[in-house]
């Protein structure tokens, strides 16, 4: 009987493992029933995991999404399960996804098997993803937040001072103390105040009214006509004028993808590559001068710290796209973050005929 008890044991102990030993976290790719594509991108903590989903129609790139999700793993049924949370980008169609799935081996490949289906409909497909990275495409700010609250820091305990013996005192045998009766106490009425005669009131001095000095009317003497005339000029209060933004940058039209404001006069520019690391090569340029020159974006930040010009209030950031990537258009995430804990996600898309701009404006506190 305890042999049987220590197998089971023993068994329920091996699965545990072997639910928290599949690594997920990486990205995984493929085709959802032959129509669209879907790419997950995971960072998993033990039995639990974070991430974004991306997928869009075969044949119509337009068409697509990025949606965050969180999951976990059940032990009893050997199976994952994801659920979206909130969208990333949407182009207008698409709604939250709930994906359940198992991992296979094929030879060296890690292969991930399931079925989707999505909020308030009944009907499933199915997909089967490769993993082909073991890094994420993107790893965003709300993925370090999630993995964060995956693992709480264990609380530090403080140190207790050594403990002292003491010798024992004797405690002496307690007396009988006999209470005394105390004598009545007799409670006298307070006697009335005795009044004090009025001091007398000394009559009040009549003060006469002072006398007014007469007034003394000044001829007005009529000045000459050669008098020269003075006259004061106006002070003219400057005024802070916006700087026209550049309306085209290397003969290609800016369009504004997101406008903000800020409350700071420094801010900072952290920018990936939006989707997939493909390539695309970017000019940054501000209120028209070029401040970064032909960087490819990837999946780390190009971290870029501005002083924001006192001369206006409105600002503006252009993407110049030098290339299309492997995959078309140059896309790039931009999140904007200032010292008084202001941040913006901003998803921008150039082409060869087109500047993708973002406008800030700056607004102190009161």
């Amino acid at each position: 009987m305890r042999l049987r008890q220590f197998l089971l044991v023993v068994i329920f102990f091996l699965s545990l493992v072997h639910g928290f030993a599949q690594n997920l976290t990486g990205r995984w790719e493929g085709e959802l029933e032959s129509s669209e594509f879907l790419q997950i991108n995971i960072i998993q903590t033990g039995g639990k995991v974070c991430g974004y989903t991306y997928d869009y129609t075969l044949g119509n790139r337009r068409n697509f999404c990025r949606a965050y999700f969180s999951g976990e793993y059940d032990n009893v049924n050997k199976t994952w399960y994801l659920t979206g949370t909130s969208f990333m980008q949407n182009s207008g169609s698409h709604v939250l996804m709930l994906l359940k799935f198992k991992l296979f081996r094929s030879g060296s490949e890690s292969v991930m098997v399931g079925n989707l289906t999505t909020k308030g409909d009944e009907s499933s497909s199915r997909f089967e993803l490769r993993k082909f990275s073991d890094v994420p495409a993107m790893i965003t700010q709300t993925m370090r937040d999630c993995v964060a609250n995956n693992n709480p820091p264990e609380p530090v305990m403080p140190k207790l001072p050594p403990l002292v013996k003491r010798p024992a005192v004797p405690v002496p045998a307690k007396k009988q103390v006999i209470p005394l009766k105390k004598p009545a106490t007799v409670i006298k009425k307070p006697e009335p105040p005795v009044k004090k005669p009025a001091a007398p009131v000394p009559p009040k001095k009549i003060i006469p009214p002072a006398k007014k000095p007469p007034v003394i009317i000044k001829p007005v003497v009529p000045k000459p006509k050669d008098t020269v005339k003075i006259t004061t000029t106006p002070v003219i209060k400057p005024v802070i004028k916006n700087i026209p933004l550049p309306e085209q940058t290397a003969g290609r039209k800016n369009k504004e993808i997101g406008r903000v404001v800020v409350n700071d006069k420094t801010v900072t520019l952290n920018v990936y590559d939006n989707g997939t690391v493909d390539g695309d090569t970017v000019s940054i340029f501000y209120n028209g001068r070029r401040i970064l020159d032909r960087k490819i974006l990837s999946a780390k930040p190009i971290t870029l710290d501005l002083i924001l010009d006192e001369n206006t209030n409105l600002h503006s950031i252009v993407l110049f796209a030098h290339n299309l990537g492997s995959i078309p258009p140059n896309t790039a995430l931009v999140v904007l973050t200032t010292p008084s804990r202001q941040r913006f996600e901003l998803f921008s898309s150039a082409t060869l005929q087109q500047n993708a701009e973002i406008v800030f404006e700056y607004r102190p506190k009161e």
